[in-house]
């Protein structure tokens, strides 16, 4: 009789055993990472994740193991294998249970100013276990250096735009001057655009100044000797453009003139260096450069 007992109650713990993850605290550094936690038994789900700073639980979207998504903005949970990812502009992660008895933990970079920290919480008939994940905050970057780089649909492109308009009726002609570049907001425009998140986030407080492109030649980039604030919209009128005048005859009668402006878009690709404070690591993102500026070039027309 104590035999059976001793076997029943050991064949119980043993069940609770498998169930119990291989690590129920993980702790990260603040740059993210991936963690594998493995289970002996494979019977069990994942039935929420649970942020650890307000209970709440986290929405985010739901794939199959095929990587096909199934459910966008709910409640994450996954009954079988598949994988569910959390992401927001600062912090996120993704959770994959590739085989049956594991889950992979990847955590994306944690650029808030708090720890971050959620709790995984898995279910077997009814027994739960949680695994809770800490994340620390990066310390940042420094910036190293900035490269330009011409890629697929980078260059030069012009267009133009209809500026000033003169109607006029007369008895007899005359002579009028005008300012073609005058009544309008002539400005040069530049600034940095990344689909990373982090390309900017690290330099809010430090500003970087930087050379930018003054002309493309060949394919070559020049840089220019005058520098801008990296992350920063910069605008700037030119004080040459306010004193150009041009003579304009207006003939006898009912006439109508309009002034066409001729404008140039450069876009061109960049990847910015920079370097993890605490591991030395450099970190390399990429994104795009873009200046919107009048050429000087205008032409006159007249309409009637």
């Amino acid at each position: 009789m104590i035999t059976i007992l001793a076997f029943a109650w050991y064949s119980c713990n043993n069940e609770e055993t498998d169930f119990v993850p291989s690590q129920t605290i993980v702790i990260m550094e603040g740059e993210g990472g991936t963690k594998l936690i493995t289970f002996e038994t494979n019977d069990w789900r994942l039935t929420s994740v649970v942020n650890k700073n307000g209970g709440q639980k986290i929405f985010g979207n739901i794939f199959d193991q095929d990587g096909k998504l199934i459910k966008e903005n709910s409640l994450l949970e996954l009954n079988e294998l598949g994988k569910i990812d959390a992401s927001w502009l600062d912090k996120g992660f993704n959770i994959t249970r590739n085989t049956p008895n594991s889950l992979q933990i990847e955590l994306y970079e944690n650029a808030t100013e708090e720890e971050f920290s959620f709790a995984i919480i898995i279910e077997n008939e009814g027994q739960i276990n949680e695994i809770t994940v800490v994340q620390k905050i990066c310390e940042g970057y420094t910036f190293e250096g900035l490269e330009y780089f011409l890629a697929e649909n980078d260059g030069d492109t012009f267009y133009v735009t209809e500026s000033n308009t003169y109607t006029h009726s007369i008895s007899k002609p005359m002579e009028i001057e005008i300012s073609p570049f005058g009544g309008i907001n002539i400005m040069n425009t530049s600034y940095f655009v990344s689909d990373n998140y982090y390309a900017f986030v690290w330099f809010k407080e430090d500003l970087i100044e930087v050379n930018v492109p003054s002309s493309i030649v060949d394919d070559k980039i020049y840089l220019s000797n005058e520098k801008k604030i990296y992350g920063k919209i910069s605008k700037n009128w030119d004080e040459e453009y306010g004193t150009v005048k041009e003579k304009l005859l207006i003939p006898e009668g009912e006439s109508k003139f309009h002034v066409e402006l001729e404008w140039r878009n450069r876009q061109v690709s960049y990847k910015l260096t920079m370097k993890n404070k605490r591991t030395g690591d450099l970190k390399i993102v990429e994104g795009k450069w873009i200046e919107t500026t009048p050429t000087g070039i205008y032409t006159i027309i007249r309409d009637y």
